[in-house]
C-alpha cells in the first residue's frame, strides 16, 4: 500500500531500513509484512485531515524526534519498535494520555514548549507528530483528574487559539501487554472523536455508549431512532436533562441542582418524556437504552 501513496505524494523516499534522517522534514509511515518498507512523505506535503487518515493505517515514525525527553525516546521505541518495555522505578501501574490538537497555522514551537510544561512531572513525554502527543504517566499520590485536563485544554485554546482533545487511558501494570493496550486506546479514541466532535475530554467509559449506540444491528437502530432518538432531538432540553439524571445515577436533588431548576420542573420533564416513548426511568435496561439514545441524539445536528 505503500507505494501506492507514492502516486499521490511528490518527493517520497521508501526505504527497507527504518529511518535515520534527523528533523521534522519528512513524515515516516511503516507498512508492517514480512518485509517492512518504510515510506518517507515531505511533511509539507500533508495537510492535517491527510496526516490523521494516514496514522489510522499506518504506524508512524518521526527520527530523532524524542531525543531531547529522556525515557520518551525508550517509549516511542516500546510502542513503534517493539523494543524492551523501558525500565520505570517502580511497579506502580501506569497509563497513556493522548492529546490532539486541530491543524493550524500558530507557532508550533510555542505551543509544544508549553504543553511539555504541563506534564513536567509524568514519567516521559513524547510527539507522535506536530498535532498530537502521548504521555506517560505512573500513578501515584497525586495524579492528573479529568478537571486538570479539561482546564489545561482550555489554557492552550485560550493562549495559542488551538483546540485540543485527550484522551486518559487506563493505569495499568507495566508489562508487554500495554503496547497492545495503548493501540487499542488508540483507535477507540479515533473513533471516539469522528462522533463526538465537541468533545475535549475521552475516557473508556465515555467512549463506549455511543460507539456501541453507532454499531447497533440495523433493525435496533432503526426502532431507537424511531422511537427515542427522534423525540430527544426535537427537544434538546428534554435531552439535557435525562443525559445529567442518568449520569448523576437518576438522584433528583443533585440533577436539579445542576441544571438550576425546581424539583417540580425536573420531574416534569422526566414524566413527559415517559408519557412521548412509554419508557418508564426505572430499571438499569431502561436507563442504558436511554442513555444510548442520549449519546445517539447528542451528535445530531
Amino acid at each position: 500500500m505503500l507505494k501506492k501513496l507514492q502516486v499521490l505524494f511528490q518527493n517520497t523516499v521508501m526505504t527497507e531500513n527504518p529511518a535515520t534522517y534527523s528533523g521534522n522534514e519528512y513524515i515516516w509511515l511503516k507498512e508492517n509484512r514480512a518485509d517492512p518498507m518504510w515510506l518517507g512523505i515531505p511533511s509539507t506535503e500533508v495537510n492535517g485531515e491527510q496526516l490523521r487518515l494516514l496514522n489510522t493505517l499506518f504506524e508512524s515514525y518521526l527520527p530523532d524526534q524524542n531525543q531531547n525527553y529522556g525515557s520518551g525516546s525508550l517509549w516511542y521505541s516500546y510502542l513503534f519498535h517493539e523494543a524492551s518495555l523501558p525500565p520505570t522505578e517502580s511497579a506502580n501501574p501506569i497509563r497513556f494520555i493522548q492529546i490532539q490538537f486541530d491543524e493550524t497555522k500558530q507557532n508550533h514551537i510555542e505551543m509544544k514548549d508549553a504543553v511539555r510544561e504541563y506534564f513536567h512531572n509524568c514519567s516521559a513525554f513524547l510527539w507522535l507528530n506536530d498535532y498530537s502527543a502521548l504521555i506517560i504517566e505512573e500513578k501515584s499520590k497525586i495524579v492528573y483528574a479529568e478537571e486538570d485536563f479539561h482546564s489545561i485544554s482550555i489554557t492552550l485554546e485560550n493562549d495559542f487559539y488551538m483546540k485540543s482533545s485527550l484522551f486518559i487511558g487506563k493505569f495499568r501494570t507495566p508489562s508487554l501487554e500495554l503496547r497492545e493496550s495503548f493501540f487499542h486506546e488508540q483507535q477507540l479514541f479515533h473513533e471516539a472523536k469522528e462522533i463526538l466532535k465537541k468533545e475535549r475530554i475521552f475516557t473508556f467509559e465515555k467512549s463506549l455508549p455511543i460507539i456501541v449506540a453507532k454499531n447497533l444491528p440495523e433493525t435496533t437502530l432503526t426502532l431507537l431512532r424511531n422511537d427515542v432518538v427522534k423525540i430527544l432531538t426535537e427537544d434538546r432540553e428534554l435531552l439535557r436533562t435525562l443525559e445529567v439524571f442518568l449520569e448523576q445515577n437518576s438522584n433528583a436533588s443533585v440533577t436539579a441542582k445542576k441544571l438550576y431548576i425546581h424539583r417540580n420542573t425536573l420531574q416534569y420533564r422526566l414524566d413527559k418524556f415517559t408519557e412521548k416513548t412509554g419508557i418508564p426511568l426505572k430499571g438499569i435496561e431502561n436507563a442504558i437504552t436511554i442513555y444510548l439514545a442520549c449519546k445517539m441524539a447528542a451528535t445530531q445536528d
